[in-house]
């Protein structure tokens, strides 16, 4: 299944993106790398002044029973897709990015809290609206992969890793679209689109002993290395976070106590500055379920060393857009 071709990216593409208004800007840093270096990026560009996220919720995506509306998730997506890009058409807002001929790696997470099937279906559809074929979108995580829509529950076909400790689900890609689920995490305090990557690389564990890619340690601070990987950043042009049911203590392992129906989707461009949001909507269900401010342990870093260190994004709330629609109740943010 690997294809180790290096696509340029022509003139045609740069004006495309440059169209793009504030998808351009969430990418602005991201196409200067070698994709043939896997090593970590060195930040050479400067970071985007502003980051522009949209966070969509709906009461009915998902029922008392824990059910998920796969109609009203769709419709969900396609609203911040669409605010996301500034494009009425959903052909128009998802060709933003993704065209006919690119291949399409959705990284969905199956880690604990696993990424909806139902939210992966809807960004198959919205591609091929944009007229990307099924059979040119691959839904993958760690060493299972499934092609279209319809493998999308099971996952069924193997995906090993091939060079530079990188996924094949990276290398058959030439675009990605990272769909992690929003969770705290008792290693990295949360877990969002940057730590989602650490199921596209192998030559990890927890102790870093030896490891290729070298992030446990001081509370996951260097999350950002992965991140910064060129085939990765070159690659990666939008985030979708699963916030349908996040969880807010403990994980990846789960208590069901901490698990809540937030019922939303957060969008963007920008890995930090989503998950800056993601961070800021765990805390507030945090301080609601105690009362009173529950620190999150250990306390998260990276996301400001992925903003200062690796030129990945920004960190700092008050230079984050944040557009909301539809449910605002308990949204704490």
């Amino acid at each position: 299944m690997a294809d180790h071709r290096q696509s340029e990216i022509t003139r045609r593409e740069l004006l495309r993106r440059a169209a793009a208004g504030a998808v351009a800007v969430g990418l602005g840093g991201r196409l200067a790398a070698n994709t043939a270096d896997a090593g970590a990026a060195k930040p050479t560009a400067p970071r985007s002044p502003r980051a522009k996220v949209v966070l969509v919720r709906d009461a009915a995506a998902v029922d008392d029973q824990g059910r998920v509306n796969a109609t009203v998730v769709e419709s969900m997506l396609d609203q911040a897709i669409r605010a996301l890009t500034g494009k009425n058409g959903r052909a128009d807002a998802w060709g933003q990015f993704a065209e006919t001929t690119d291949r399409v790696g959705i990284k969905s997470t199956l880690m604990m809290t696993p990424t909806h099937p139902e939210l992966l279906r809807a960004i198959c559809r919205g591609l091929k609206a944009a007229g990307v074929h099924d059979d040119r979108l691959l839904v993958w995580d760690r060493t299972k992969c499934g092609v279209g829509e319809e493998e999308v529950e099971s996952l069924p076909r193997s995906l090993g890793f091939g060079k530079d400790h990188l996924s094949n689900g990276v290398w058959e890609s030439t675009v990605l679209i990272n769909v992690p689920a929003l969770k705290s995490h008792w290693l990295a305090g949360m877990a969002c689109a940057v730590k989602n990557w650490a199921g596209g690389v192998t030559g990890i564990n927890t102790k870093d002993t030896n490891a290729t890619y070298s992030f446990h340690e001081d509370s996951c601070r260097e999350l950002g290395v992965l991140n910064a990987i060129p085939a990765i950043r070159q690659r990666c042009r939008l985030i979708v976070v699963d916030a349908l049911r996040p969880l807010a203590n403990g994980g990846p392992q789960v208590d069901p106590r901490y698990l809540w129906d937030y019922q939303g989707l957060l969008v963007g461009t920008d890995p930090v500055a989503v998950d800056t949001i993601g961070l800021e909507i765990i805390r507030g269900r945090r301080r609601q379920l105690r009362g009173e401010e529950w620190p999150l342990q250990p306390p998260v870093k990276h996301l400001a060393v992925a903003d200062t260190k690796y030129h990945l994004g920004v960190s700092d709330r008050k230079r984050i857009d944040l557009v909301k629609i539809g449910l605002d109740a308990d949204s704490f943010v």
